[in-house]
């Protein structure tokens, strides 16, 4: 996408990061970052798959505090400082590493931490239209920049009732509905929306 592309932002939409060994993932991204010329954001979550834990041998319930410790180590490595023995260099023309946006549902600690700390918020489209509007609110309240929804299922051939505020966010409808609703996001106050076809 980096090399085929020359000018849109790119985005990772949510990687599980404490699936991932912190140094491991912080030079991926580093790398990713420099190859698209400073176009990567990259979104970091605990996610919610019971089945992506198992699969490595990570236990489900410590998810946060990993992705806690993780963090930190993450954001000092993509920023050229030393983390424990870990360091890396910048890319000729790259002072650091990407901007990270931490994925999290509408819940106030994780979305607060997105805001005081890191570089912006992906609200997941697995949720509700009323759950993001406060979530973004939380968001917006501590000084929160950059607002995302990810992982919105979208499937314009689809008819099915019609979409309320206390729908998950999946697109399943008629063209002109569908445009409703997404113009609804940036009344809302998100700045992108991350759309996935059905199926995919």
């Amino acid at each position: 996408a980096a090399a085929g592309t020359k000018r849109i932002a790119l985005a990772s939409s949510i990687i599980q990061a404490p699936l991932r060994q912190p140094a491991e993932l912080a030079h991926r991204l580093i790398n990713t970052h420099a190859l698209s010329g400073g176009r990567f954001l990259a979104g970091l979550g605990a996610g919610s798959s019971r089945p992506d834990y198992a699969a490595v041998g990570v236990e489900f319930e410590q998810r946060f505090r990993l992705l806690g410790e993780a963090l930190p180590i993450i954001r000092q490595l993509c920023n050229g400082e030393a983390a424990g023995e870990a360091v890396f260099s910048p890319w000729v023309n790259q002072t650091k590493g990407p901007p990270i946006l931490l994925g999290a549902w509408a819940s106030g600690r994780w979305v607060r931490r997105a805001a005081e700390d890191y570089d912006g918020w992906m609200a997941s489209g697995h949720t509700t239209y009323r759950e993001i509007a406060e979530g973004l609110k939380i968001f917006r309240d501590y000084g929160g920049k950059r607002a995302m929804v990810v992982s919105v299922t979208i499937d314009l051939h689809t008819k099915r009732r019609k979409i309320t505020e206390d729908d998950h966010i999946t697109l399943t409808c008629e063209p002109a509905e569908a445009s409703d609703w997404l113009n609804k996001l940036p009344d809302i106050g998100y700045d992108d929306v991350c759309l996935g076809r059905y199926g995919h």
